[in-house]
Order: C-alpha cells, then structure tokens, then sequence
C-alpha cells in the first residue's frame, strides 16, 4: 500500500478510537459499500489530475524550449526531453498530495452517509460536496 493511501485510514481511526488495523478494515468495508460513490469520485479526480499532469509538462517542456532556442543552442530537444522527465515526476510526486486528499474526503463522506440519515441526524458534509457526489454518480 502507498504510503500516502495510509492517511485515508485516519478518519475512521480519528472518528471511533480505533487500532490501525481496525481502521483499515472498516475503511475497506465503507468502500466497497459504497463503491459506485468512490468510482465515480476517483474516476472524475484522477481525470482532472492527469490532464492537469498533462497540461503542467507541456507547459514547462515549451517554455524551455523556447527559451534553450533564445540561448543558440544546437540540441534543444535534449532539454526539451529532460525537461518533460522532469516535470511529469514533478506533478506527479506533487498531485499525489491530491489524490490522497480525494481518497480521504471519499471516506469522510461514505462514513458520514453511515452514520447518519440526514433528517434525526444531520449529515456533516457540506450540500456542495453531496450534490457534487450526487450529479458524478448520475
């Protein structure tokens, strides 16, 4: 398991008192009872993060070329190369941060939808967050 996925379980540690181990099986229990929400929620964040991978290497791979061709230099695909190897373990090193943000919200929000019902006991999670949820779903 990726060291960054190990967060996820602090939630439902945090929430019930719970040993680390306790805690990844109920973690694992809410996901797959919930599995059509997590899809939906990852499918949609690791598309957002891999075209904003994509947009960040492009970026920076064109403006080095543009400027390794400023300075007269006979191979700047070299740069160019180097530059998008670069910037690709960049973001992706960087967006990891995000996507283990997205897993922990997606498990506040099937332990949330668990707990309570909405009417006797009031979800906790913002209305964005659950009609977000709820149109990504749909």
């Amino acid at each position: 398991m990726n060291e960054l996925h190990l967060v996820c379980l602090v939630p439902t540690n945090a929430l019930h008192s719970q040993p680390f181990f306790k805690s990844g099986e109920r973690a694992a229990k809410l996901l797959v009872s919930s599995a059509a929400n997590v899809i939906a929620l990852n499918s949609i964040g690791d598309f957002v993060l891999g075209i904003a991978q994509l947009l960040l290497m492009v970026v920076s791979t064109t403006v080095a070329v543009y400027i390794a061709k400023a300075t007269g230099l006979k191979h700047y695909w070299a740069i160019a190369i180097i530059c998008a190897f670069v910037a690709v373990y960049m973001a992706a090193t960087f967006f990891a941060i995000f996507e283990a943000t997205i897993n922990c919200i997606s498990i506040c929000f099937c332990e949330d939808r668990t707990l309570n019902d909405g009417m006797a006991r009031p979800y906790f999670m913002s209305k964005g967050l659950m009609q977000f949820i709820e149109d990504s779903n749909a």
